[in-house]
């Protein structure tokens, strides 16, 4: 794909994803987005744009406690990080990597924020556990022992050429 076409389905993409989340703030550090609340708790050098986060965000991120945003060649991107009560929190997507991310992930002295998720929606198919697709079933009935090799001796003759 070259980089016309590349910027072709961007732009076609960005068009499609227009007023698909809606933002609504209440102050300076609430806001409201598709009726679910949030709070801004940093801002570093005004990274927080309403309008751009409606635009990338997407119904992914509204089960993790918080999400980050941070600008990099104007564009902004978002990651989420779970807090150690949810259950799914994980010790590399928890709260306290966010500063490793920040540092590693992110352009050096880049602008970003951190908004807090005010309430949390798991998604009712990462509560319960899936059973076995029909591969894996028939996977784990049959004999799982490997065909026997069978070995030479030393001088037979189909080893000899």
């Amino acid at each position: 794909m070259n980089r016309t076409k590349f910027a072709e389905y961007s732009e076609r993409r960005r068009d499609e994803r227009a007023g698909v989340f809606m933002i609504e703030r209440q102050d300076e550090t609430h806001f409201t987005l598709n009726h679910h609340p949030y709070e801004l708790l940093v801002n570093h050098k005004a990274a927080f744009q309403a309008d751009a986060m409606a635009d990338r965000f997407s119904t992914v991120l509204s089960k993790y406690d918080y999400i980050v945003g941070d600008w990099g060649f104007d564009q902004l991107r978002l990651r989420g990080f779970y807090d150690p009560q949810n259950r799914l929190y994980t010790p590399e997507r928890g709260v306290e990597t966010i500063e490793d991310y920040l540092f590693e992930a992110c352009n050096f002295g880049c602008a970003y924020f951190i908004v807090q998720n005010q309430d949390v929606q798991i998604p009712r198919y990462l509560s319960k556990r899936r059973g076995a697709n029909i591969n894996e079933r028939r996977f784990n009935s049959r004999n799982n022992h490997h065909p026997r090799v069978r070995r030479l001796k030393s001088g037979h003759r189909s080893q000899k050429m």
